[in-house]
């Protein structure tokens, strides 16, 4: 009996780079772990919040160009309502503020103990009340 070659090499890592076998084993693995990588959605969490809301007056007309104001313990954050009397303030630090709208004719309108936890949008609605803006409410 002729002796035949062996074509079902085996690969180890001694002989990765050897063999047709070998080389095919490797391409697929490469390729198939290139696909996972650019498949897989490997975004960073947003751990921080978003406080939206709308600002009225107390017949329900919207508010527009009021300045909304989210006071913390670290920082401060702003928006101006948009004509619809909408606002909303992203990348908010979760912790717990102080969320004020102020517009001209109109008392001062205050929110405290806003909690704004982890990756949580949260909705802080005014009604506001004609007054001076000296005014709380």
């Amino acid at each position: 009996m002729s002796s035949q070659r062996n074509h079902n090499q085996t690969c180890t890592w001694g002989s990765l780079g050897s063999g047709v076998n070998c080389r095919r084993w490797l391409a697929a693995s490469l390729g198939i772990c290139l696909g996972l990588l650019f498949t897989m959605q490997v975004g960073a969490q947003e751990y921080r919040g978003y406080i939206l809301g709308q600002v009225k007056d107390q017949a329900g007309a919207v508010i527009r160009s009021a300045k909304v104001a989210a006071k913390g313990a670290q920082q401060t954050y702003t928006a101006t309502t948009n004509a619809s009397g909408d606002y909303s303030i992203p990348f908010v630090q979760p912790g717990t503020y102080q969320v004020t709208a102020e517009a001209p004719g109109f008392k001062k309108s205050v929110k405290k103990d806003v909690i704004v936890t982890v990756a949580q949008k949260i909705n802080v609605d005014f009604s506001m009340q004609v007054g001076a803006t000296t005014e709380s409410v």
